[in-house]
This record gives C-alpha cells, structure tokens and sequence, in this order.
C-alpha cells in the first residue's frame, strides 16, 4: 500500500498559506510554506499514527492556477 503519493493542495490566504489533502481529512494553517508544510508533515503523520505508518515530505510544487499550489508527495 505504501509509499504513496499524498495530495495536498496549498492555498495563499491573506494571513499566509492554508493547506487541505485532497483523500484525506488533514487541514492546516501556516504563515510561511515551509512551516506549512511543516504542520501538513504533522498533522498527516498523527492521521496515519494507529496504523504505524511514517510520514515524510518529498515536496514538489506544482502551480496550477491563481493562488492554488499542489503537492507531489508528502
């Protein structure tokens, strides 16, 4: 089942930057990217936590319209 690709859109906000997967009931706030992508590592991490499984970011940005950016792996 894994490794796999995890989806996350990231969306600039006018307080900085707020961040959803798209399968996956993860949501996430941060002022910067990085610490955004510091929170979606957590908060995606303590989603997976009871099924033992290890989260970590291999980050690649894709801008794909307005202020709308995905990720490729997380």
């Amino acid at each position: 089942m894994f490794p796999r690709t995890i989806k996350i859109t990231l969306e600039k906000t006018e307080t900085g930057f707020s961040a959803y997967a798209n399968d996956f009931p993860v949501f996430v706030t941060g002022g910067t990217i990085p610490e955004l992508i510091d929170h979606a590592v957590e908060s995606t991490s303590f989603y997976f936590k009871e099924e033992n499984i290890s989260i970590f970011a291999d980050i690649k940005l894709k801008q794909t319209f307005g202020n709308s950016f995905h990720t490729t792996d997380c």
